[in-house]
Protein backbone atom coordinates (compact mmCIF):
# COMPACT_ATOMS: atom_id res chain seq x y z
CA UNK A 1 0.00 0.00 0.00
CA UNK A 2 1.68 3.67 -0.77
CA UNK A 3 -0.22 6.02 1.94
CA UNK A 4 0.09 10.07 0.22
CA UNK A 5 0.34 11.57 3.81
CA UNK A 6 -0.50 14.68 4.52
CA UNK A 7 -0.64 16.49 8.02
CA UNK A 8 1.07 19.42 9.42
CA UNK A 9 3.22 16.81 11.29
CA UNK A 10 4.67 14.80 8.35
CA UNK A 11 4.05 17.15 5.77
CA UNK A 12 3.47 15.67 2.57
CA UNK A 13 4.67 12.40 1.63
CA UNK A 14 4.55 8.85 -0.12
CA UNK A 15 4.89 5.92 2.19
CA UNK A 16 5.23 2.29 1.09
CA UNK A 17 3.88 -0.02 3.32
CA UNK A 18 2.65 -4.14 3.42
CA UNK A 19 -0.40 -4.72 4.29
CA UNK A 20 -1.78 -8.32 4.92
CA UNK A 21 -4.78 -9.17 2.82
CA UNK A 22 -7.45 -8.96 2.84
CA UNK A 23 -7.71 -4.78 2.71
CA UNK A 24 -9.40 -3.28 5.40
CA UNK A 25 -9.79 -0.39 7.50
CA UNK A 26 -8.27 -2.37 10.48
CA UNK A 27 -5.18 -3.67 8.57
CA UNK A 28 -4.73 -0.18 7.46
CA UNK A 29 -4.80 1.48 10.67
CA UNK A 30 -2.51 -1.25 11.94
CA UNK A 31 0.34 -0.69 9.33
CA UNK A 32 -0.19 3.03 9.20
CA UNK A 33 3.05 4.48 10.35
CA UNK A 34 2.41 7.86 11.95
CA UNK A 35 0.79 8.66 14.84
CA UNK A 36 -2.31 11.01 15.15
CA UNK A 37 -5.88 10.64 14.15
CA UNK A 38 -6.30 9.71 10.19
CA UNK A 39 -9.55 9.50 7.46
CA UNK A 40 -8.19 7.10 4.52
CA UNK A 41 -9.41 7.44 0.70
CA UNK A 42 -8.69 4.78 -1.04
CA UNK A 43 -7.82 5.58 -5.03
CA UNK A 44 -10.20 3.45 -7.31
CA UNK A 45 -9.70 3.35 -10.89
CA UNK A 46 -12.48 4.92 -13.08
CA UNK A 47 -13.56 5.09 -16.42
CA UNK A 48 -14.17 8.09 -17.18
CA UNK A 49 -11.86 10.60 -14.70
CA UNK A 50 -8.72 7.74 -14.38
CA UNK A 51 -9.76 7.48 -10.88
CA UNK A 52 -12.08 7.88 -7.96
CA UNK A 53 -11.77 8.57 -4.30
CA UNK A 54 -13.22 6.08 -1.79
CA UNK A 55 -13.91 6.77 1.99
CA UNK A 56 -12.65 3.81 4.37
CA UNK A 57 -15.17 3.78 6.54
CA UNK A 58 -15.90 0.17 6.96
CA UNK A 59 -13.91 -2.99 8.73
CA UNK A 60 -15.74 -4.98 5.64
CA UNK A 61 -12.56 -5.65 2.97
CA UNK A 62 -12.18 -3.28 0.50
CA UNK A 63 -13.76 -5.39 -2.85
CA UNK A 64 -13.16 -2.44 -5.48
CA UNK A 65 -9.44 -3.28 -5.01
CA UNK A 66 -9.45 -6.84 -4.77
CA UNK A 67 -6.84 -8.33 -6.69
CA UNK A 68 -4.79 -5.52 -7.45
CA UNK A 69 -0.87 -5.98 -6.61
CA UNK A 70 -0.54 -2.16 -5.07
CA UNK A 71 -3.19 0.49 -4.11
CA UNK A 72 -2.57 4.26 -3.39
CA UNK A 73 -4.39 5.70 -0.25
CA UNK A 74 -4.47 9.21 1.09
CA UNK A 75 -4.45 9.67 4.36
CA UNK A 76 -5.65 12.87 5.69
CA UNK A 77 -4.88 14.39 8.91
CA UNK A 78 -7.92 15.69 10.94
CA UNK A 79 -8.06 18.35 13.55
CA UNK A 80 -10.34 18.82 16.36
CA UNK A 81 -10.02 19.38 20.25
CA UNK A 82 -11.05 16.49 21.81
CA UNK A 83 -12.85 15.19 25.07
CA UNK A 84 -10.26 16.61 27.82
CA UNK A 85 -12.08 19.53 29.88
CA UNK A 86 -8.96 21.44 30.79
CA UNK A 87 -9.17 21.49 26.64
CA UNK A 88 -5.27 21.99 26.16
CA UNK A 89 -5.47 21.46 22.43
CA UNK A 90 -3.23 18.71 22.76
CA UNK A 91 -5.61 15.50 22.05
CA UNK A 92 -7.35 15.46 18.64
CA UNK A 93 -9.75 13.90 17.48
CA UNK A 94 -11.46 14.44 13.20
CA UNK A 95 -14.14 16.69 12.35
CA UNK A 96 -15.61 13.51 9.97
CA UNK A 97 -15.47 10.33 12.30
CA UNK A 98 -17.32 7.33 9.88
CA UNK A 99 -15.67 5.21 12.55
CA UNK A 100 -17.32 6.90 15.81
CA UNK A 101 -20.61 7.19 14.16
CA UNK A 102 -20.76 4.12 13.06
CA UNK A 103 -19.56 2.21 16.70
CA UNK A 104 -22.69 4.66 18.02
CA UNK A 105 -24.88 2.72 15.90
CA UNK A 106 -23.65 -1.02 16.05
CA UNK A 107 -26.14 -1.45 18.75
CA UNK A 108 -29.06 -0.21 16.43
CA UNK A 109 -31.47 -2.61 14.77
CA UNK A 110 -33.60 -1.17 11.85
CA UNK A 111 -37.11 -2.35 11.75
CA UNK A 112 -38.01 -3.93 8.95
CA UNK A 113 -40.70 -1.03 7.90
CA UNK A 114 -37.39 1.14 8.20
CA UNK A 115 -34.96 -1.01 5.43
CA UNK A 116 -38.47 -0.70 3.18
CA UNK A 117 -39.09 2.77 3.51
CA UNK A 118 -35.05 3.33 2.96
CA UNK A 119 -35.01 1.35 -0.13
CA UNK A 120 -38.15 3.14 -1.69
CA UNK A 121 -36.80 6.62 -0.12
CA UNK A 122 -33.62 6.30 -2.63
CA UNK A 123 -35.17 5.08 -5.67
CA UNK A 124 -37.45 7.63 -5.24
CA UNK A 125 -34.39 10.03 -4.86
CA UNK A 126 -32.36 8.90 -7.96
CA UNK A 127 -35.49 10.15 -9.89
CA UNK A 128 -35.38 13.56 -8.21
CA UNK A 129 -31.84 13.71 -9.67
CA UNK A 130 -32.50 13.36 -13.20
CA UNK A 131 -33.63 15.50 -15.99
CA UNK A 132 -37.37 13.62 -16.52
CA UNK A 133 -40.08 15.21 -19.05
CA UNK A 134 -43.22 14.20 -19.86
CA UNK A 135 -42.88 12.47 -22.90
CA UNK A 136 -40.40 10.11 -21.48
CA UNK A 137 -42.86 9.06 -18.70
CA UNK A 138 -45.93 7.67 -20.23
CA UNK A 139 -47.54 5.26 -17.78
CA UNK A 140 -44.91 5.53 -14.98
CA UNK A 141 -47.29 8.32 -13.37
CA UNK A 142 -49.57 5.49 -11.81
CA UNK A 143 -46.97 3.40 -10.81
CA UNK A 144 -45.29 6.52 -9.16
CA UNK A 145 -48.93 7.36 -7.27
CA UNK A 146 -48.74 3.90 -6.11
CA UNK A 147 -45.46 3.81 -4.50
CA UNK A 148 -46.15 7.05 -2.82
CA UNK A 149 -49.09 5.93 -1.37
CA UNK A 150 -47.38 2.89 -0.75
CA UNK A 151 -44.33 4.66 0.95
CA UNK A 152 -47.32 7.15 2.83
CA UNK A 153 -48.83 3.86 4.47
CA UNK A 154 -45.24 2.44 5.42
CA UNK A 155 -44.78 5.88 7.28
CA UNK A 156 -47.59 5.55 9.29
CA UNK A 157 -47.18 2.24 10.27
CA UNK A 158 -43.78 2.72 11.65
CA UNK A 159 -44.56 5.58 13.17
CA UNK A 160 -47.94 3.86 15.10
CA UNK A 161 -44.95 1.39 15.92
CA UNK A 162 -42.44 3.81 17.18
CA UNK A 163 -44.91 5.33 19.16
CA UNK A 164 -46.44 2.31 20.75
CA UNK A 165 -42.60 0.91 21.60
CA UNK A 166 -41.89 4.58 23.15
CA UNK A 167 -45.15 4.42 25.33
CA UNK A 168 -44.26 0.76 26.70
CA UNK A 169 -40.87 1.74 27.58
CA UNK A 170 -41.26 5.29 28.36
CA UNK A 171 -41.18 3.84 32.75
CA UNK A 172 -38.14 2.14 31.86
CA UNK A 173 -34.16 3.12 31.91
CA UNK A 174 -33.91 2.77 28.53
CA UNK A 175 -36.51 5.63 28.14
CA UNK A 176 -33.96 8.37 27.11
CA UNK A 177 -31.69 6.43 24.38
CA UNK A 178 -34.56 5.56 23.22
CA UNK A 179 -36.26 9.07 22.58
CA UNK A 180 -32.62 9.97 21.29
CA UNK A 181 -33.27 7.13 18.60
CA UNK A 182 -36.53 8.40 17.65
CA UNK A 183 -35.41 11.77 16.99
CA UNK A 184 -32.75 10.94 14.54
CA UNK A 185 -35.02 8.31 12.59
CA UNK A 186 -37.74 10.87 12.73
CA UNK A 187 -35.62 13.19 10.59
CA UNK A 188 -34.57 10.24 8.10
CA UNK A 189 -37.89 9.44 7.77
CA UNK A 190 -38.58 13.04 7.05
CA UNK A 191 -35.60 13.29 4.50
CA UNK A 192 -36.58 10.26 2.65
CA UNK A 193 -39.99 11.32 2.20
CA UNK A 194 -38.55 15.13 0.78
CA UNK A 195 -36.65 13.31 -1.75
CA UNK A 196 -39.27 10.96 -2.99
CA UNK A 197 -41.83 13.80 -3.22
CA UNK A 198 -39.49 15.83 -4.98
CA UNK A 199 -39.36 13.16 -7.67
CA UNK A 200 -42.98 12.63 -7.53
CA UNK A 201 -43.89 16.35 -8.50
CA UNK A 202 -41.18 16.01 -11.24
CA UNK A 203 -43.61 13.33 -12.60
CA UNK A 204 -46.61 15.21 -11.95
CA UNK A 205 -45.97 18.62 -13.21
CA UNK A 206 -43.99 17.58 -16.25
CA UNK A 207 -41.18 19.86 -15.73
CA UNK A 208 -37.58 19.44 -15.66
CA UNK A 209 -35.94 18.85 -12.29
CA UNK A 210 -32.74 20.86 -12.06
CA UNK A 211 -30.03 18.36 -13.73
CA UNK A 212 -26.28 18.48 -12.21
CA UNK A 213 -24.18 20.62 -14.35
CA UNK A 214 -20.23 22.37 -14.39
CA UNK A 215 -20.37 25.87 -12.62
CA UNK A 216 -20.41 28.31 -15.35
CA UNK A 217 -17.49 30.99 -15.76
CA UNK A 218 -19.36 33.36 -13.37
CA UNK A 219 -19.51 31.04 -10.31
CA UNK A 220 -15.86 29.81 -11.08
CA UNK A 221 -14.37 33.09 -10.44
CA UNK A 222 -16.57 33.22 -6.92
CA UNK A 223 -15.84 29.50 -6.07
CA UNK A 224 -11.81 30.59 -7.28
CA UNK A 225 -11.75 33.25 -5.15
CA UNK A 226 -13.50 31.48 -1.87
CA UNK A 227 -10.48 28.60 -2.37
CA UNK A 228 -7.88 31.07 -2.99
CA UNK A 229 -9.07 32.90 1.03
CA UNK A 230 -9.29 29.21 2.28
CA UNK A 231 -5.75 28.67 1.71
CA UNK A 232 -4.31 32.48 2.65
CA UNK A 233 -2.63 32.19 6.44
CA UNK A 234 -4.41 34.89 8.19
CA UNK A 235 -2.76 38.14 8.18
CA UNK A 236 -2.86 41.02 10.15
CA UNK A 237 -0.83 43.38 8.29
CA UNK A 238 -3.94 42.62 5.74
CA UNK A 239 -6.65 45.73 6.24
CA UNK A 240 -9.31 42.93 4.75
CA UNK A 241 -8.20 40.89 6.86
CA UNK A 242 -8.19 42.95 9.80
CA UNK A 243 -11.15 44.23 9.15
CA UNK A 244 -13.07 40.59 9.31
CA UNK A 245 -11.42 40.37 13.06
CA UNK A 246 -12.91 43.68 13.72
CA UNK A 247 -16.39 42.51 12.68
CA UNK A 248 -16.48 39.41 14.98
CA UNK A 249 -14.76 41.52 17.67
CA UNK A 250 -17.54 44.53 17.72
CA UNK A 251 -20.28 41.49 17.40
CA UNK A 252 -18.88 40.04 20.55
CA UNK A 253 -16.64 42.43 22.55
CA UNK A 254 -18.38 45.51 22.04
CA UNK A 255 -17.62 47.02 25.32
CA UNK A 256 -13.77 46.35 24.70
CA UNK A 257 -11.07 48.44 22.22
CA UNK A 258 -10.36 46.06 19.79
CA UNK A 259 -6.69 44.06 19.91
CA UNK A 260 -5.89 41.65 16.71
CA UNK A 261 -3.71 39.53 19.67
CA UNK A 262 -5.58 39.10 23.20
CA UNK A 263 -6.59 36.39 25.17
CA UNK A 264 -10.53 37.75 24.60
CA UNK A 265 -10.19 35.36 21.68
CA UNK A 266 -10.24 32.29 24.21
CA UNK A 267 -13.22 33.11 25.57
CA UNK A 268 -14.94 32.66 21.73
CA UNK A 269 -13.50 29.20 21.81
CA UNK A 270 -10.27 29.81 20.40
CA UNK A 271 -6.88 28.09 21.39
CA UNK A 272 -4.95 30.92 21.32
CA UNK A 273 -4.56 34.29 22.18
CA UNK A 274 -3.40 34.96 18.01
CA UNK A 275 -6.15 33.61 15.78
CA UNK A 276 -3.65 32.86 13.04
CA UNK A 277 -2.23 30.29 14.86
CA UNK A 278 -6.06 28.63 15.28
CA UNK A 279 -7.38 28.77 11.60
CA UNK A 280 -4.13 26.52 10.25
CA UNK A 281 -5.74 24.88 6.65
CA UNK A 282 -9.48 26.97 6.76
CA UNK A 283 -7.39 29.96 6.17
CA UNK A 284 -8.93 33.39 6.50
CA UNK A 285 -11.95 32.18 5.13
CA UNK A 286 -12.92 30.48 8.66
CA UNK A 287 -12.24 34.58 10.37
CA UNK A 288 -14.65 35.89 7.41
CA UNK A 289 -17.09 33.12 7.78
CA UNK A 290 -17.42 33.52 11.31
CA UNK A 291 -17.29 37.05 11.37
CA UNK A 292 -20.53 37.22 8.64
CA UNK A 293 -21.97 34.95 11.00
CA UNK A 294 -21.68 37.36 14.15
CA UNK A 295 -22.81 39.91 12.53
CA UNK A 296 -25.10 39.46 10.09
CA UNK A 297 -27.54 36.94 12.66
CA UNK A 298 -26.14 38.64 15.85
CA UNK A 299 -29.00 38.04 18.15
CA UNK A 300 -28.64 34.60 17.44
CA UNK A 301 -25.32 34.09 17.45
CA UNK A 302 -24.56 35.95 20.03
CA UNK A 303 -27.20 33.93 22.71
CA UNK A 304 -25.21 30.71 21.21
CA UNK A 305 -21.60 32.08 21.62
CA UNK A 306 -22.63 32.88 25.30
CA UNK A 307 -24.25 29.35 25.97
CA UNK A 308 -20.83 27.54 24.97
CA UNK A 309 -18.75 29.98 26.76
CA UNK A 310 -17.94 27.69 29.64
CA UNK A 311 -14.62 25.62 29.28
CA UNK A 312 -16.36 22.39 30.07
CA UNK A 313 -17.11 19.23 28.24
CA UNK A 314 -20.54 19.87 27.89
CA UNK A 315 -20.13 23.04 25.87
CA UNK A 316 -18.44 23.08 22.32
CA UNK A 317 -15.20 25.66 21.62
CA UNK A 318 -17.44 27.84 19.28
CA UNK A 319 -13.41 29.27 17.59
CA UNK A 320 -12.27 25.46 16.96
CA UNK A 321 -15.91 24.56 15.43
CA UNK A 322 -15.70 27.16 12.71
CA UNK A 323 -12.56 26.44 11.67
CA UNK A 324 -13.30 22.94 11.20
CA UNK A 325 -17.08 23.90 9.75
CA UNK A 326 -14.82 25.87 7.19
CA UNK A 327 -12.41 22.92 6.16
CA UNK A 328 -15.99 20.47 5.98
CA UNK A 329 -17.36 22.76 3.99
CA UNK A 330 -14.35 23.54 1.68
CA UNK A 331 -14.30 19.84 1.17
CA UNK A 332 -18.02 19.51 0.18
CA UNK A 333 -17.63 22.72 -2.48
CA UNK A 334 -14.22 21.28 -3.65
CA UNK A 335 -12.38 24.19 -3.35
CA UNK A 336 -8.78 23.25 -2.84
CA UNK A 337 -6.97 22.78 -6.46
CA UNK A 338 -9.93 23.70 -8.24
CA UNK A 339 -12.19 20.48 -7.82
CA UNK A 340 -15.32 22.36 -8.30
CA UNK A 341 -14.34 22.85 -11.95
CA UNK A 342 -14.98 19.45 -12.90
CA UNK A 343 -17.73 18.56 -10.60
CA UNK A 344 -21.42 18.48 -11.91
CA UNK A 345 -23.77 19.89 -8.85
CA UNK A 346 -27.36 21.36 -8.64
CA UNK A 347 -26.17 24.19 -6.68
CA UNK A 348 -23.47 25.77 -8.63
CA UNK A 349 -26.40 28.68 -9.50
CA UNK A 350 -25.96 30.01 -6.07
CA UNK A 351 -22.46 30.95 -6.51
CA UNK A 352 -23.08 33.26 -9.71
CA UNK A 353 -22.39 36.30 -7.97
CA UNK A 354 -21.52 39.72 -9.92
CA UNK A 355 -18.94 40.33 -7.65
CA UNK A 356 -16.59 37.48 -7.70
CA UNK A 357 -15.07 38.62 -4.73
CA UNK A 358 -19.06 38.58 -2.86
CA UNK A 359 -18.43 35.73 -0.14
CA UNK A 360 -21.86 35.88 1.09
CA UNK A 361 -22.98 32.46 -0.55
CA UNK A 362 -20.49 30.24 1.46
CA UNK A 363 -20.80 32.23 4.49
CA UNK A 364 -24.81 32.16 4.41
CA UNK A 365 -24.30 27.52 3.71
CA UNK A 366 -21.56 28.42 6.85
CA UNK A 367 -24.38 30.49 8.79
CA UNK A 368 -26.75 27.47 8.18
CA UNK A 369 -24.61 24.72 8.73
CA UNK A 370 -23.45 26.18 12.20
CA UNK A 371 -27.12 26.49 13.45
CA UNK A 372 -27.72 22.92 12.54
CA UNK A 373 -24.70 21.94 15.02
CA UNK A 374 -26.48 23.72 17.59
CA UNK A 375 -29.23 22.39 17.67
CA UNK A 376 -28.01 18.93 17.22
CA UNK A 377 -25.48 19.74 20.18
CA UNK A 378 -29.11 20.67 22.11
CA UNK A 379 -30.68 17.38 20.84
CA UNK A 380 -27.91 14.92 21.40
CA UNK A 381 -27.31 16.65 25.04
CA UNK A 382 -23.70 16.24 23.49
CA UNK A 383 -19.97 16.11 25.03
CA UNK A 384 -17.13 16.82 23.38
CA UNK A 385 -16.34 13.15 22.14
CA UNK A 386 -19.92 13.46 20.17
CA UNK A 387 -18.01 16.04 17.68
CA UNK A 388 -17.33 13.29 15.12
CA UNK A 389 -20.77 12.09 14.72
CA UNK A 390 -22.58 15.80 15.23
CA UNK A 391 -20.13 17.10 12.17
CA UNK A 392 -21.04 14.26 10.03
CA UNK A 393 -24.94 14.53 10.29
CA UNK A 394 -24.38 18.11 9.78
CA UNK A 395 -22.06 17.36 6.42
CA UNK A 396 -25.46 14.88 5.56
CA UNK A 397 -27.74 17.35 5.91
CA UNK A 398 -25.80 20.60 3.86
CA UNK A 399 -25.30 18.05 1.08
CA UNK A 400 -29.04 17.25 1.12
CA UNK A 401 -30.33 20.65 1.00
CA UNK A 402 -27.86 21.37 -1.39
CA UNK A 403 -28.79 18.95 -3.85
CA UNK A 404 -31.88 19.82 -3.85
CA UNK A 405 -30.66 22.64 -6.13
CA UNK A 406 -32.42 25.70 -4.80
CA UNK A 407 -32.32 28.97 -7.37
CA UNK A 408 -31.35 30.97 -4.93
CA UNK A 409 -29.64 31.71 -1.27
CA UNK A 410 -33.67 32.38 0.11
CA UNK A 411 -34.99 29.41 -1.06
CA UNK A 412 -32.15 27.31 0.43
CA UNK A 413 -32.91 29.00 4.06
CA UNK A 414 -36.66 27.98 3.01
CA UNK A 415 -35.58 24.64 2.45
CA UNK A 416 -33.82 24.36 5.63
CA UNK A 417 -36.69 25.43 7.59
CA UNK A 418 -39.24 23.01 6.35
CA UNK A 419 -36.68 20.60 6.95
CA UNK A 420 -36.84 21.68 10.84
Amino acid sequence: VQFDVSSESCSSELVSCAVPAPLSLASLREAFPFEGVFHFRLQVPDQQSGHVWEDVVSDEPLASVSGQDSVTIRAVHLVLPGVDPAFSGQELCPYWDEETDRQGRRGFQAPVWMSKLGDMGSKLGELAGQTVRRSEIQGVGKSVATGTEQLGKTVAAGTEHLQTKFEEMMSSDAAVKLTQGSVKMGKAVSRLWSSGMQAVKSFAGGDEARAPALPSPTAEKCLEFLGSEASTPLDTMNPIHVGSMKRLWLSCFADQPFTAVSPRWKTLGFLNDDLGKDVGKSGVLAVHSLAYFADTYQHKAISMFEAQRPNTDNHYPVGVVAVNLTMMLTDVLGLRQGKFSSSPRTFWQLFERPDPQDMAPFCEVFSLAFRVIDREWADRNATRKDFGPIMASTKQTVVELLDQGPASLDELMDRAIKAG
